[in-house]
């Protein structure tokens, strides 16, 4: 995760805490990821993603995929999931509620909320995978 400007600011965030600059640190780092991996590829289905073949030369070596989805739905504004370990702390040591192993929703203005009852996330979905129970 790219360092962000700002900090953690606890106000006028009901049921979260606010970053600032986390949600744009999401999307820089998500087009990054996407762009370096692989080469284009789209599918059966007209979906777009990257595909890095292990030996080009033969393709029975294997290969990794990176789907558009993630980046999708950041490009979107819409809200992503992932384990709070992936957003950063704040630079004076600001303390966080929840500890780094809990899994958060992101939202496009940088408010970030725990996800209750998520098993895991890898490295990050579209909100709609997991719901929320708002207490």
């Amino acid at each position: 995760m790219p360092r962000v400007r700002g900090g953690v600011d606890q106000i006028d965030t009901p049921g979260g805490v606010r970053v600032l600059g986390v949600y744009q640190g999401f999307l820089e780092k998500e087009r990054e990821s996407y762009c370096r991996h692989g080469e284009p590829f789209v599918t059966d289905d007209g979906d777009e993603i990257r595909v890095y073949w292990r030996d080009r030369g033969d393709h029975s070596a294997g290969f990794f995929v990176w789907p558009r989805r993630l980046l999708d739905r950041l490009e979107a504004g819409g809200a992503v999931v992932v384990p709070r370990w992936k957003v950063p702390r704040d630079p004076v040591g600001g303390r966080w509620p929840w500890g780094p192993n809990q899994v958060v929703e992101v939202s496009a203005d940088d408010v970030v909320r725990p996800v209750i009852g998520c098993r895991g996330v890898g490295r990050g979905v579209a909100a709609e995978d997991h719901s929320r129970k708002d207490d």
